[in-house]
């Protein structure tokens, strides 16, 4: 192969690296948008939430039935756990045994905790 050829497969290749690495990026971006999107609807039901308790303690009514921002609050939590899975499954990362932290792909220990980590 001549070295024309040889750069001109290492540019594709790396070419192909940089836009494989944009789409994951941007992946990531969009999850963790979503994520602060259902943050940001649990807290809205837990000040709703707060609000009610409030007004029926200043009054003296009885409290009222919060089933509906119960639910808003664990499907929230629920799409919050799917969006990080889905971070983490584009990352290539893993999830200590231990502790629960993010940790890199090929890693023998969690850095977090040391402990081993399955590999």
């Amino acid at each position: 192969m001549s070295f024309f050829d040889k750069l001109s497969d290492t540019v594709t290749e790396v070419g192909n690296n940089v836009s494989l690495k944009a789409k994951e990026v941007s992946e990531v971006t969009r999850l963790n948008a979503k994520i602060r999107a259902d943050k940001t609807s649990m807290k809205d039901a837990y000040e709703s939430i707060g609000k009610k308790v409030y007004e029926c303690r200043k009054s003296g009514a009885e409290l009222p039935d919060f089933t509906s921002e119960t639910e808003i609050i664990e499907r929230m939590k629920k799409d919050i756990e799917l969006c990080n899975e889905h971070i983490r499954m584009v990352k290539g990362t893993e999830i200590c045994p231990e502790c629960g932290s993010e940790v890199e792909p090929g890693s023998s220990y969690c850095k977090h905790c040391g402990a081993k980590v399955n590999n």
